[in-house]
C-alpha cells in the first residue's frame, strides 16, 4: 500500500461564484424607499440591512420597497445577493433620506354660500411632521377638466366670480416641498 491508502478520502465542492449586485437607484416618499438593482450572477434571494439592524429577506427580484420609515431621516442600506448557506455577496453601502411628510389638509367645510361667492375654511394636521410652505386653493366648474388655481395666506379662502345655478368643484392642497403635497 502507498501512503495515499492511509489519507482519509474527503469530497469538496467548490462553492458557486456569487457575484454582488449593483444598486441602480433608491426612490423614496415620506414612509418608504424603492431599491432598484441589478443582479450581476444567479442569486434568486437577496436581504437588505438598514443600518446596524439584523439582515432582512427579499424573495422577490427587483425593484423592492422597504416600508415603515420614518420622514426626513438618513438611512444606510446595504445589499446582498443569497446564493446559498455562507455564500452571499455585498454590494456597497448606499445612502438615501426619506422625504418630508406632509401636513395634511384636513376639517375642510363651506362656511358661507352666496349666488356667486363660495368661502371655503380649513385646518393643517402638522401631526405627521413637515411643515407648509404655501397652500393652493383650486376650482373647477363639475364638468371642467382643467382647475384655475391660486395661493392662500391663511386657512381660509373667498371663491368669487362663480356663475349662479352651476356645480363646482373645490381643492385645497397644502404644499410642503418641490414633491410633496397634501391635496382635499
Amino acid at each position: 500500500p502507498s501512503l495515499y491508502d492511509f489519507l482519509p478520502k474527503t469530497g469538496f465542492i467548490v462553492p458557486v461564484s456569487c457575484a454582488a449586485p449593483t444598486i441602480n437607484s433608491v426612490t423614496t416618499d415620506a414612509f418608504s424607499a424603492t431599491i432598484e438593482w441589478t443582479e450581476n450572477g444567479s442569486a434568486t434571494a437577496w436581504q437588505y440591512k438598514l443600518g446596524d439592524n439584523a439582515w432582512t429577506d427579499i424573495t422577490t427580484p427587483s425593484p423592492y420597497t422597504i416600508s415603515g420609515l420614518t420622514p426626513n431621516t438618513q438611512y444606510s442600506l446595504q445589499l446582498r445577493s443569497v446564493c446559498g448557506v455562507d455564500n452571499q455577496s455585498f454590494a456597497s453601502i448606499t445612502y438615501f433620506t426619506t422625504n418630508i411628510a406632509c401636513a395634511q389638509v384636513v376639517d375642510a367645510r363651506i362656511t358661507h354660500t352666496s349666488s356667486t361667492a363660495v368661502a371655503i375654511e380649513w385646518s393643517i394636521d402638522n401631526s405627521v411632521g413637515g411643515t407648509s410652505t404655501e397652500v393652493e386653493v383650486s376650482y373647477k366648474e363639475a364638468e371642467a377638466t382643467d382647475w384655475i388655481t391660486t395661493t392662500a395666506t391663511n386657512n381660509n379662502f373667498i371663491f368669487t366670480g362663480l356663475t349662479e345655478g352651476t356645480a363646482y368643484n373645490f381643492r385645497i392642497t397644502n404644499i410642503c416641498g418641490a414633491d410633496t403635497a397634501s391635496a382635499v
